[in-house]
């Protein structure tokens, strides 16, 4: 080595412990870079091969050039100037591992690797205040790991792949195990950053978990202050309730919903199979499996299981776990029946409810009075409000956003009341997440004016999902099971889906003898994809079997194609066939007599109301019929008359049902009772085709024109067509498409038979005397067919102009209604309406509402109406404080038909303040 001054040695001798910690922490091995520029192994390279290979091992980034420079002249050869002696370099720097020729000198000691170099991270220096904030922090997180056998160093090792000791800050905050705030974090942040910029986790696991320092006494009872990381399984229960068998359950919730084999972790401290670990490991196994519980709950779960010798006996608690998943002793008794885990298993695992004081509880109650008297008032209904908040129906919203829809209905609360149902209702063990499914059950149950009682005969017991939960339900309330009733679903089935049901048992019949096996018939009833329940299958089975364990599937078939022919029938072609029995009863009691009357008696009474009060419910069953088939539950129906305020007594309610019952189950036919009232009609008087509304006052008269009545007596065709072109418009009908599916070969011409068919299908409620003038109108004199074109094309007109393509300058005119006319009213009425707007006007201004988007969400044919339940609706969802007689004022002046209010021109007389 070349002669050097003491200060240029001890300059050498920092560069080479700074290149020391770079390669012990990457462990890098420098003499694989020198191989290549000596190929001689010479041990000497050149000096610009000495600062290129310094570049490759990326080890001088942070070394300055004259430091570079005091390498090679520290390692020179000193036969030639030119070369820098790598070897000797290499062994100086690899002796942070070990020390070179050993086997020379055996006896020689030997330190540990890194031994005697300073790592790269060092903790900073902080004031005292914040040293004292920090060792207060350490001190907690010292009892909270102590007390869940924490090994806080396992939480980072995947994020380090190469070993390292560090990670980024970003991976720091997403793995670290306890809830601090963004204050502590960013202090423990500072203190463990190193000088690259990473965390060095290890320093804060031995800061954190000291092997031979036990926790102190005092650091022990401030560890309730640390809350645990909210993760997908975790549960903290209060120190007030420590039920041994409440902690049990919970934790086998936890430990099902996440599919845990809880024994394999305890076998890995039992090498010798003893089914026993000592309360350390039993805490590391807790903590291994992140399943989040305080000390006390530890010590209680420890307690439970503790043997005579002090350890804990994980045999018996793993099985008392795994009964959720099956039943000890299964090979004894292999029939045994195994129930899988269900919602309810997991659910004491996924719902953790806050503790209320006796303050939070006067509070809520004072809260729901609240929410539930102003629901009732403005019928309310609150689940669609917070489903827009729901993006990924997960059925709970923040806080915040609670709030936020409760602030919007306007319901009369106070900060400390919402802060009681926020409480009340977050079941995830903070105050974050609320569950809004579970309050809109409690307030939809509480602001019930009328209870629903669906009658005990035809009444589901409890929600069912399909038919069989209600058929089973039905079956264990009566008891009363006939093959008659099993045979009456078996038919509707196939004379409904056109089965074949013998095919499915004739191949397990070989010799065609008409017997199967009791299995095979079961599964031949599967097979033909028959929703039958476990008794009624029995019952076919005791209804054809022949007592060997057999059964008459011939017997079986015959009977049930008795829904398409008779049997026998060539031998006696004048037999009268019997038309088979296709209803099922399932115990549900018959309809008399009395029921008709008391059923007729409601309708009658439902028609005098709606005439009376222009009362319009039609809207409000479509709204739950999503398939419009004219059905819906029993509830539903119940549901709609009571907020139409048409109030029945009980016995009525249960006359009505058993009358209007469908023969789906549960199920109740709202088209037919409407029809039976004949509500279509029951806006107009029989005399004048008007209706006068009672209780108006001051001249004011709302006069509803039904299209039906003014067309009565001789058919005016102009008319006529202009009803059309009004429904066209504004359900944007394609009248064309309906009449193609009729003219495969696309000649313009129907059978009066297929046109009146497309008519009703499109729903344009014509009267027969109307069909009639049509189809005089378009009836083509050569053929007696209907020439649907001209027809069509009027129809489109309200859209668009034919021939456009030859003249696209044109000015296409906008489609205005007959009915879009000004509605006349008299001087008194027009002074009323003027004030009535300004005052609107005012208080729309004042208070920033958006008026139209209440109205566009009613709207959803975008045609610029709604009807007059739904205007009356919205304008009390504003609560612009409207009388009945200043709505019907609107109505009337804003009127569109018979049933329909345009919501655009009173948005924009809104805006001018004038109507």
């Amino acid at each position: 080595m070349s002669q050097l001054s003491a200060d240029q040695q001890r300059q050498v001798q920092a560069v080479l412990d700074s290149i020391k910690q770079k390669v012990f922490s990457k462990r890098i091995r420098l003499e694989e870079f020198f191989r290549d520029f000596d190929p001689l192994h010479t041990g000497c390279v050149t000096k610009s091969q000495f600062e290129r290979v310094l570049g490759m091992s990326d080890l001088s980034r942070n070394i300055a050039p004259e430091n570079v420079q005091l390498l090679c002249l520290y390692y020179q050869n000193e036969a030639k100037k030119d070369l820098v002696r790598h070897v000797n370099f290499i062994n100086d720097v690899d002796s942070v591992f070990t020390v070179k020729e050993l086997e020379k000198a055996p006896t020689k000691p030997v330190h540990a690797p890194g031994e005697g170099i300073q790592t790269l991270f060092s903790r900073r220096p902080f004031t005292p205040r914040s040293q004292s904030k920090l060792d207060e922090l350490l001190d907690k997180l010292r009892a909270a790991a102590h007390s869940r056998g924490l090994i806080i160093k396992y939480c980072y090792q995947d994020f380090d792949r190469r070993n390292l000791g560090t990670v980024s800050q970003s991976q720091f905050r997403r793995a670290l195990p306890f809830q601090l705030s963004a204050e502590e974090v960013d202090l423990l942040v500072a203190r463990y950053t190193d000088d690259r910029n990473d965390i060095n986790y290890r320093a804060f696991h031995e800061d954190v978990v000291p092997s031979d320092v036990s926790t102190p006494n005092s650091v022990q009872a401030n560890s309730s202050s640390i809350m645990l990381s909210p993760t997908r399984g975790g549960f903290m229960s209060t120190q007030e309730n420590l039920d041994a068998d409440a902690l049990e359950k919970r934790l086998q919730a936890a430990i099902v919903e996440r599919r845990i084999r809880i024994e394999e972790f305890f076998k890995d401290f039992d090498k010798l199979r003893k089914y026993t670990c000592t309360e350390g490991q039993f805490r590391t196994v807790m903590a291994m499996a992140n399943l989040r519980n305080t000390e006390e709950e530890l010590k209680a779960i420890f307690r439970r299981y503790r043997n005579e010798n002090g350890l804990f006996a994980y045999k018996d608690f793993c099985e008392n776990i795994n009964t959720a998943f099956t039943v000890k002793g299964l090979e004894k008794a292999p029939e045994h029946i195994v129930s899988l885990p269900d919602a309810n298993t997991t659910l004491p695992a996924r719902r953790q409810y806050n503790t209320l004081s006796a303050e939070d509880e006067q509070m809520l109650e004072a809260a729901l009075e609240a929410v539930v008297g102003h629901t009732r008032q403005r019928r309310l209904i609150l689940t669609q409000s917070f489903q827009d908040f729901d993006r990924t129906h997960s059925q709970h919203v923040s806080a915040d956003q609670f709030r936020r829809v409760l602030s919007l209905a306007h319901f009369p609360l106070s900060e400390a009341e919402m802060q009681s149902l926020v409480k009340r209702f977050a079941d995830k063990g903070n105050q974050r997440d609320v569950n809004y499914v579970e309050f809109c059950q409690l307030i939809d149950s509480l602001t019930r004016t009328a209870p629903v009682t669906v009658p005990e005969s035809i009444a589901p017991l409890s929600p069912a999902k399909n038919v069989n939960n209600y058929k089973t339900q039905l079956i264990e309330r009566y008891n009363t099971l006939t093959a008659e009733d099993v045979l009456a679903t078996v038919r509707a089935a196939v004379m409904t889906n056109r089965i074949r049901i013998g095919e499915f048992f004739r191949d397990f019949d070989k010799l065609r003898s008409g017997l199967v096996t009791a299995e095979k018939f079961k599964t031949g009833l599967t097979m033909s994809n028959l929703r039958l329940t476990v008794p009624e299958v029995q019952v076919l089975v005791d209804r054809y079997g022949n007592g060997h364990g057999q059964v008459r599937w011939r017997e079986f078939v015959d009977a049930v194609e008795e829904v398409t022919v008779r049997k026998g029938l060539e031998k006696d072609p004048t037999m009268e066939p019997a038309v088979p029995f296709v209803k099922t009863q399932y115990g549900r009691a018959i309809r008399t007599d009395s029921d008709a009357a008391v059923a007729r008696a409601v309708v009658n009474r439902f028609a005098e109301e709606t005439i009376r009060r222009r009362l319009d419910v039609k809207p409000f069953f479509q709204d739950f019929d999503k398939h419009k088939n004219g059905r819906v539950t029993f509830r539903q129906f119940r549901q709609v008359l009571s907020s139409a305020a048409f109030d029945m007594t009980d016995e009525e309610f249960n006359a009505v049902s058993r009358e209007y019952a469908s023969e789906q189950a549960n199920l109740i036919c709202y088209a037919k009772f409407l029809d039976d009232g004949r509500v279509e009609q029951a806006f107009t008087s029989p005399t004048n085709g008007s209706a006068t509304v009672d209780g108006i006052s001051n001249g004011l008269q709302a006069t509803v024109l039904s299209p039906a009545n003014n067309r009565r007596g001789e058919v005016d065709i102009q008319r006529v067509l202009d009803h059309i072109q009004e429904v066209v418009f504004k359900r944007r009908i394609r009248v064309p498409d309906f009449f193609r599916d009729y003219d495969v070969l696309r000649k313009g011409f129907v059978p009066k038979a297929k046109f009146r068919t497309a008519l009703s299908m499109m729903n344009f409620t014509l009267t027969n005397e109307e069909m009639d003038a049509l189809e005089t109108y378009y009836e083509h004199p050569k053929t007696a067919e209907i020439y649907y074109v001209p027809f069509a094309e009027l129809a489109e007109s309200v859209f668009t102009r034919k021939g456009l393509e030859k003249d696209p300058s044109a000015t296409v005119a906008t489609f205005q209604p007959s009915s879009n006319r000004e509605c006349v009213l008299s001087e008194r009425d027009e002074e009323a309406l003027n004030n009535l707007m300004n005052r609107l006007s005012s208080s729309v201004r004042m208070n920033g509402v958006l008026t139209k988007p209440y109205f566009k969400d009613k709207d959803r044919n975008n045609s610029g109406c709604v009807t007059r339940s739904q205007f009356h609706s919205a304008l009390s969802f504003l609560n612009l404080m409207l009388s009945e007689q200043e709505v019907t004022l609107l109505q009337k002046r804003f009127g569109r038909g018979p049933r329909d209010v345009s919501y655009l021109e009173f948005c924009q007389a809104l805006e001018s303040g004038t109507a």
